[in-house]
């Protein structure tokens, strides 16, 4: 079991993944198992992707990306309004960076022993890229600002536990 995939719990919004995830694959447009080779997942873990049984690792997001896929509308189904431009189409995200980030958020819920649905991973790992690239234009100080922001949701997700006098918000 890889790191992803012993923080997630599923929910409802997995099917409607799933689901979104197959209209992109038919808007490409590949069969199940083309495109299951293209994202370097087997054939029936594609299947189970779309079906919403399972979640893709961010290896397979970061191929769909690649290939096009607007990963905001995919793991929350929202997009840009119709006639303003959509928040990526001119940006082109550093995926080394995006996907450092996102391993840095699932590792942090993981040791703190709270589940985080495929969906909380995707919006928590563009809100802390935002906050990263947003901070600085320096490549070196933004894969530091990862550890700091790991080490601070570590904190902030131990101060949150039972027991530990805090609440979260």
């Amino acid at each position: 079991m890889n790191m992803v995939d012993s923080v997630r719990e599923e929910t409802p919004e997995d099917a409607a993944l799933g689901e979104r995830l197959k209209q992109f694959r038919e808007s490409v447009p590949l069969d199940q198992k083309a495109m299951a080779k293209q994202v370097g997942a087997g054939f029936r873990t594609y299947q189970e992707y779309e079906a919403g049984r399972s979640a893709p690792k961010v290896s397979v997001l970061r191929k769909l990306m690649a290939m096009g896929c607007d990963l905001t509308w995919l793991l929350t189904g929202v997009r840009a309004a119709s006639g303003k431009p959509e928040p990526w189409a001119h940006f082109s995200p550093d995926e080394e960076l995006l996907g450092r980030v996102t391993d840095m958020v699932a590792r942090a819920y993981s040791d703190a022993g709270r589940p985080l649905s495929m969906v909380d991973l995707g919006r928590l790992s563009a809100e802390k890229y935002k906050v990263i690239v947003d901070a600085t234009d320096d490549p070196e100080e933004r894969f530091t600002m990862v550890k700091l922001t790991g080490a601070q949701l570590r904190k902030d997700l131990i101060a949150e536990q039972p027991g530990s006098g805090k609440r979260s918000a």
